[in-house]
């Protein structure tokens, strides 16, 4: 509204010429002291855009390392669990659970050890001949 009244003071409704001229003057300057005001409130805005977007960017990549890190340690637990690349370490098992798997596994190994890749050694074991 206030700049309304100021659009009055150009025209005729004023008779001197010297004092529109300074009204038109401080005119200018109050439309250039707005200007500025605006353009400083836009620059704080994304300034305060821009630092949260750079802090979001930053926890987001420390949140990926701490993930990664998560990922690493898990990882080498589970390398630390396995004694053989076959055979995993169950902790807190039953005594006689294990023994009992103890007891099969050499089973197998005797069992397995008429069975060759080798068809004829195979025949071989079996016929009783052994190789030269």
């Amino acid at each position: 509204m206030f700049f309304s009244y100021f659009i009055f003071l150009f025209t005729n409704f004023v008779p001197n010429p010297e004092t529109r001229y300074f009204f038109g003057t401080v005119y200018l300057w109050i439309l250039a002291a707005n200007t500025v005001l605006n353009l400083v409130f836009i620059a704080l805005i994304v300034y305060q855009m821009a630092k949260q977007a750079i802090l979001k960017r930053k926890e987001k990549k420390e949140n990926k390392k701490i993930q990664q890190e998560k990922k690493t340690q898990t990882e080498e637990e589970k390398k630390e669990e396995t004694v053989s690349p076959n055979t995993l370490v169950v902790k807190d098992a039953n005594p006689l659970a294990m023994i009992e798997e103890e007891e099969s596994k050499g089973n197998e190994e005797n069992d397995s050890s008429f069975l060759s890749k080798n068809p004829s050694e195979k025949s071989e074991r079996s016929s009783g001949r052994a190789k030269p």
